[in-house]
């Protein structure tokens, strides 16, 4: 995983405080605040899909990380593409 990926995960899981404490440990006020600005241009935050997640997990006996993604495409009624054999 890119660093970027990392970012916007946790911003899509509403960590942005998080995000923002770590940028700001490595990087200048005005840079945190444009790579914040630029990832929110680009990101949709949706609800926190844990209950949704839970639901999956327990009909599928998916992987806490595959009932997520699945829980954010039906939240987001979206199409999930995957090349992993498991899921």
């Amino acid at each position: 995983m890119f660093w970027y990926d990392y970012i916007i995960n946790a911003f899509r899981s509403h960590r942005q405080f998080k995000v923002v404490g770590a940028l700001s440990r490595k990087l200048s006020g005005n840079r945190v605040e444009l790579i914040v600005k630029d990832i929110l241009e680009d990101v949709r935050l949706i609800p926190n899909p844990d209950a949704l997640a839970f639901e999956v997990a327990i009909k599928t006996s998916s992987r806490a990380a595959d009932a997520y993604f699945i829980a954010t495409v039906k939240l987001t009624n979206s199409i999930l593409i995957t090349n992993d054999k498991i899921m």
